[in-house]
């Protein structure tokens, strides 16, 4: 009886050991790893680094894969989004009188 029950249980460990491994290789389900974060490996390992060093539960390493919840991810994609700035008219345009500088001593700009 004691060898049947020893096989039982050394089947059922097997299973369980099969089981965790599985899990592990494949991650936290609810996290994003950095290989498929719009961040990018290395901001995403940043964010996780620095988020890891305050404490933040959000983040963590399991192994050599950085993990992000989805809410940390979109905080670091807000803060990495800022607004680019627009080229104004000024800025595109020559100063008033320039253009005619340029005519009157011959400097007109070259296309390259």
């Amino acid at each position: 009886m004691s060898s049947t029950l020893e096989g039982v249980l050394a089947t059922l460990a097997n299973l369980v050991a099969r089981e965790v491994v599985r899990e592990l290789r494949s991650g936290p389900s609810d996290l994003v790893a950095q290989a498929t974060s719009p961040l990018g490996k290395r901001r995403h390992c940043a964010a996780v680094r620095a988020r890891v060093a305050r404490g933040d539960s959000s983040a963590c390493v399991v192994g050599r894969t950085h993990y992000l919840t989805p809410e940390a991810l979109r905080e670091e994609l807000a803060r990495c989004r800022t607004p680019k700035r627009k080229a104004s008219a000024a800025r595109t345009a020559p100063p008033d009188g320039l253009a005619e500088l340029r005519a009157e001593l011959g400097l007109e700009r070259r296309s390259a």
